[in-house]
């Protein structure tokens, strides 16, 4: 059963107010989940909030779904408990074993979960390991399990490093957030990313500091697609946006814009050299990124285009989509990336831009 009405409507409105439902994936949370899974050797781990009729999903690791029913979830028993919540084999709990969420295809058997609290203490979200064989906890592990939860409450208390991304989360309601975030990646989406732009380019017009932004098309996904099939395509989509996010950190906000294109967005590079290194680096990390299932073909390759604009000059998101546009058609008719400044070039040694 849910807590009492007074005490539910307390803890919905302790969520509410977060603003972390229906956000996009951030490394943040994700490195989190992904440690803990390697640390406790478990195919799953997730960040699960429980809303007022689902479980959504901050970050889950090992099973690509952001949400289900809150009736049916495991975490729901964790928000009860003042303490952690642990079935050692779910098979033979009379609580769980017909659950579909034992017999149906994720085939949980073990589950362990601590409380994550908001600010006045209401249990708002659930930190889990989830197993598909039985398993018990040591004190220790019990005691690490505590200590991971612990750093994802942090961080839901915590303001984003990102404060343009985190601005624009908490003006707009959670289905105007749903409609800007790519369903199969839990990216930003265009719309998304084109109004994080906008809030991007006021911000560093004012501050008088620079923009870098990267387009990457990946110009070989449709003979993948072809070759490994949709659900493989879709996963690998999915990989690739999350170790994009693993790879460059907390401070870019990436997007997928298209089927086979996503957009980096980053304030932290504040000249040519090194918007030039980090560009090298994109395209070094897509033209190695392995793959499986493809004949004669073992990494993923793509085109770059990157722009760089300088708070200086009065330029509008659509300047930058036109330039990455014109810059994309160049990198693939020439097969090199394309970087180009928008602005008074920053003091360089470089001679590979053009303003």
């Amino acid at each position: 059963m849910y807590e009492k009405p007074n005490e539910e409507e307390a803890r919905l409105l302790a969520l509410q107010s977060l603003q972390i439902l229906d956000t996009p994936i951030e490394e943040r949370y994700e490195r989190i989940t992904r440690l803990a899974s390697r640390a406790f050797d478990v195919p799953m781990c997730a960040i699960s909030c429980v809303d007022q009729n689902r479980q959504w999903f901050k970050s889950i690791q090992g099973v690509n779904i952001c949400q289900t029913a809150r009736d049916i979830s495991f975490c729901q028993r964790t928000i009860e408990s003042d303490e952690m919540f642990v079935i050692p084999d779910a098979r033979i709990d009379p609580r769980f074993c017909d659950n579909p969420l034992v017999t149906g295809d994720l085939g949980i058997v073990f589950y362990a979960g601590v409380p994550i609290r908001s600010y006045d203490c209401q249990p708002i979200a659930s930190f889990c390991l989830i197993d598909t064989k039985p398993r018990e906890l040591n004190e220790y592990e019990q005691q690490m399990l505590i200590d991971f939860a612990r750093l994802a409450q942090y961080e839901i208390h915590s303001e984003s490093p990102i404060s343009v991304q985190d601005s624009l989360i908490h003006q707009i309601g959670e289905s105007w957030r749903r409609s800007l975030i790519d369903p199969l990646t839990r990216l930003w989406n265009l719309d998304g990313i084109r109004t994080i732009m906008d809030e991007f380019l006021h911000r560093v017009a004012q501050s008088q500091t620079y923009m870098s932004s990267i387009m990457i098309d990946l110009t070989n996904y449709k003979q993948i697609n072809a070759s490994i099939g949709h659900p493989a395509a879709d996963n690998l989509l999915r990989e690739i946006s999350k170790n994009i996010l693993k790879e460059f950190g907390d401070d870019c906000i990436v997007s997928r814009i298209g089927p086979d294109q996503f957009l980096i967005l980053l304030d932290t590079l504040t000249c040519i050299d090194s918007f030039s290194r980090t560009v090298d680096h994109i395209q070094d990390f897509i033209d190695q990124f392995p793959i499986s299932g493809v004949q004669e073909r073992t990494t993923l390759g793509g085109a770059i285009s990157a722009v760089l604009v300088d708070g200086r000059s009065d330029c509008s998101t659509c300047a930058v989509f036109e330039t990455l546009d014109e810059g994309m058609y160049n990198a693939k008719m020439s097969h090199e990336l394309q970087i180009t400044i928008l602005g008074d070039p920053p003091m360089t040694n470089s001679s590979r831009f053009a303003a």
